[in-house]
């Protein structure tokens, strides 16, 4: 105890050795043909980072692929952490490329995007083709993205999953600020294997199942700058956004910056000929008994009193934090079954319900985005020879969107003598939607339902391997009802109605028009406002594939639709 000791070691060159163990699984989906195809297995799928975990951003890991969104996708679609996408590949447009997923078409037709979208634990492979040649292959110019599910085996197999984002892990700025509450999380769980009924059915070697559960839910918080009217213009007095003088009128008065003149006054202009000549409201206020009482609603309704501390008529002068929250909930269920050795058939469900909330410019009320789709699929096979394969796919998808603001109510709209000029509609009872000059934030008063939208597709496929030719026929039938809405009532207060002979310029302020209830323009939806589209596609090929020499394969193929 208590002593120093030294220990001398020598130590000996050893021996290493080392194992490169190379592992590939054969694609499911044909790639032998002149197509462009990049397929992507299981385990990349699942181990490639995803945020959100939507299979579709790992179609940008195709050459040629740009996350080029359009404005229908970026808009109506409720997007899971990072989203989804449908890319622009070889410079098609997103909207052109078609989903599938096991043969069946997975279109949500308003959008231009899929109708379920599985997590990557629920998926075998998918494939994005493009420069497709294939005559089997139809219905848009742009990728083909394929997605195959999974089945059961003969074993039980599952996962279960959680992946979660919380501020309180984020690291913290410099200058250190307030970290904005932020909270995302994403669980499930996967299950495959045979079915069995114990001392009833045992399915090894014969039927399968699998099912997949996931749930999402995240909320952020955002700071959100808006323009609001102070307390004194509310109560009709603009003198303190009165500018410097701009000119003078013809008949000598002075002409000042954001000046207000009373539009009832306004009379031909005998100096010039074809305009309109007003007199200013004294001191740039509107007596108390010329506000306008639907307007005084409108904004006590919607519009907040200034908390930051700017001048009169700086803007932006409201700031507020509102939480964005996402709620998704997707569950899918496969089975197959092995009827004889030559004849196997599949049947396949999902369901995907998501919504969004998000703030708009005032915290008196909110936007919210649904997404919800279901979609049933069967899928038969039949072997009649080592060559000759016959498969036959049903789906029949279904799809309803929205995108509405947060109705202002019967209650509301009876109050302003609003609710004939624009009806219940839906039962959604909208208000005016009102956008204001000068820089000051408006109020969103919009529904558009997208849907119900309805699809039914039917192929079949034939295809017979003869020496170093593989011939193919098929037919499709698709069956698509699309309906869509949109409804709303928008008036815009701008510098017109309270400027200097009614002419854009310098003088007038868009509130103020507000206040006295006199807008420049008024544009009403309503009535019937629904498009209700019906589709029968029909398409029928004939195609040769001949590996011509080992290196060569010459595509012959004739499609009609």
């Amino acid at each position: 105890m208590n002593q120093s000791v030294t220990l001398d070691f020598q130590l000996g060159v050893g021996s290493t050795a080392q194992t490169v163990e190379v592992t590939g699984a054969a694609p499911l989906l044909n790639t032998t043909s002149a197509t462009l195809t990049n397929v992507v297995s299981h385990d990349e799928t699942v181990n490639l980072p995803l945020n959100g975990r939507e299979f579709t951003q790992l179609t940008l890991l195709t050459p040629g692929a740009a996350p080029q969104e359009d404005g229908q996708q970026s808009s109506f679609t409720v997007a899971l952490g990072a989203g989804g996408i449908s890319p622009s590949v070889n410079g098609q447009r997103g909207e052109q490329n078609n989903f599938t997923m096991d043969g069946v078409l997975n279109n949500a037709t308003y959008t231009n995007t899929w109708v379920i979208a599985p997590p990557p634990d629920a998926i075998q492979e998918f494939n994005v083709q493009s420069h497709i040649t294939d005559a089997q292959f139809a219905i848009s110019s742009g990728a083909n993205i394929n997605l195959v599910t999974r089945s059961g085996t003969n074993s039980f197999h599952g996962a279960l999953w959680e992946f979660l984002r919380n501020d309180i892990l984020d690291a913290q700025t410099f200058p250190e600020t307030e970290r904005l509450p932020y909270r995302q999380n994403q669980y499930g769980v996967y299950l495959g294997g045979p079915v069995a009924v114990p001392h009833l059915y045992n399915g090894r070697d014969k039927t399968w199942f699998s099912f997949y559960w996931e749930g999402f839910r995240s909320s952020q918080s955002t700071t959100t700058l808006a323009s609001t009217l102070t307390p004194a213009m509310m109560s009709g007095d603009f003198s303190g956004v009165l500018g410097a003088q701009v000119g003078v009128d013809s008949l000598g008065r002075p002409e000042y910056a954001n000046e207000i003149y009373d539009p009832f006054t306004s009379r031909p202009d005998p100096a010039n000929p074809g305009q309109s000549l007003r007199d200013p409201f004294p001191d740039n206020k509107i007596p108390t008994n010329r506000l306008n009482p639907a307007s005084l609603l409108i904004l006590q309704k919607y519009y907040p009193a200034p908390n930051l501390n700017v001048a009169e008529g700086v803007l932006p002068n409201f700031q507020f934090s509102g939480a964005t929250t996402t709620d998704s909930d997707i569950f899918g269920f496969r089975l197959d079954h092995q009827i004889t050795s030559n004849d196997s058939i599949f049947l396949r469900f999902n369901r995907s319900n998501q919504n969004k909330t998000s703030p708009q410019d005032f915290p008196s009320y909110v936007h919210t985005l649904s997404n919800y789709g279901q979609q049933a699929a069967v899928g038969y096979t039949h072997i009649f020879d080592p060559t000759t394969i016959l498969n036959f796919r049903y789906g029949y998808s279904y799809v309803n969107f929205a995108s509405n603001d947060e109705a202002a109510g019967t209650a509301f709209t009876d109050s302003i003598d609003f609710t004939e000029a624009a009806p219940e509609h839906d039962g959604i009872q909208l208000g005016p939607q009102v956008s204001v000059s000068n820089g000051f934030s408006g109020v969103n008063q919009f529904a558009i339902p997208l849907g119900p939208q309805e699809t039914m597709d039917y192929h079949a496929d034939l295809s017979k391997v003869a020496g170093n030719h593989t011939l193919g026929v098929g037919g499709l039938y698709y069956h698509v009802r699309s309906y869509d809405d949109g409804w709303g009532a928008g008036m815009g207060f701008t510098q017109n109605a309270t400027a200097q002979g009614a002419t854009p310029g310098p003088t007038g302020f868009g509130p103020a028009s507000l206040l006295l209830g006199t807008p420049d323009n008024y544009g009403p939806w309503v009535g019937n406002t629904g498009a209700d589209q019906t589709v029968n596609w029909y398409g029928v090929y004939g195609q040769d594939q001949w590996q011509a020499t080992k290196k060569l394969v010459v595509s012959a193929g004739i499609r009609w639709d």
